[in-house]
């Protein structure tokens, strides 16, 4: 998948995931869900125009709205299935559930998961089944969930260390504001998601439309060090 994150390129997507009944510090089994970055196509869209220096969105004098300005857009829909022809285009998707440890077989199959302002993302096997997971703290470090989470994580990988593979925080890789790329024309509020390939762990930095929720700008992304024990069992 990871040649197809192209920098500048906008991807429509809708969060899949599905609604489970779980409880704070469960490990959520997630089904699999396969997913596929179409064909892009070339779009025009009007978007708030955004002033760098000023750091805000331009607005009239006449009734303070946000200016509008013409912008061309690379865009991607992502569709639910795979693609047999072209298999780089494929990766299923880790949903958050706050308070909990997702997780996902990983199947040979690039898994990406977010939002991650925090959480950390790991591989390790379980029932000798790779899986992927996403432990899913919340931004206030005391909140009942991120215990919940953070314990049941490092309850499991302390009990089962040689089951423990590799993890990373996919939000330390931009903790340098200066290392955090800009906003351009359009650009919403930023998303932080991780990706996890065979041999890679990619943390990727998008900025989500101002206008269109469900639209996506790819602004950059970085293939990220991987953590190990004894680092992922004291998250």
């Amino acid at each position: 998948m990871l040649e197809k994150l192209v920098i500048g390129r906008y991807l429509t997507f809708q969060d899949p995931k599905p609604k489970i009944t779980y409880a704070d510090g469960d490990f959520v089994t997630q089904p699999k869900l396969a997913l596929m970055i179409e064909q892009s196509v070339r779009e025009k869209q009007m978007v708030p125009k955004w002033d760098a220096k000023a750091g805000d969105f331009v607005r009239d004098n006449v009734q303070n709205q946000k200016v509008q300005v013409q912008q061309k857009q690379r865009v991607s829909q992502i569709s639910s299935g795979e693609n047999q022809a072209k298999v780089h285009r494929n990766f299923q998707w880790l949903g958050y559930y706050g308070g909990a440890v997702s997780q996902v077989s990983f199947d040979n199959l690039d898994v990406l998961s977010g939002n991650f302002s925090g959480c950390w993302m790991t591989v390790y096997k379980k029932s000798g089944v790779t899986c992927v997971g996403h432990v899913g703290t919340v931004d206030d470090a005391t909140h009942a969930k991120t215990t919940a989470a953070k314990k049941a994580w490092v309850d499991f990988a302390n009990a089962n260390r040689h089951a423990i593979e590799r993890g990373f925080n996919p939000a330390r890789a931009w903790t340098n504001p200066d290392s955090r790329p800009p906003k351009i024309d359009g650009d919403g509020i930023p998303r932080i998601w991780g990706l996890v390939t065979g041999d890679e762990l990619i943390s990727i930095y998008l900025y989500r439309g101002e206008k269109d929720w469900n639209r996506y700008r790819i602004a950059d992304w970085k293939v990220v060090p991987p953590s190990y024990m004894p680092e992922l069992g004291a998250i």
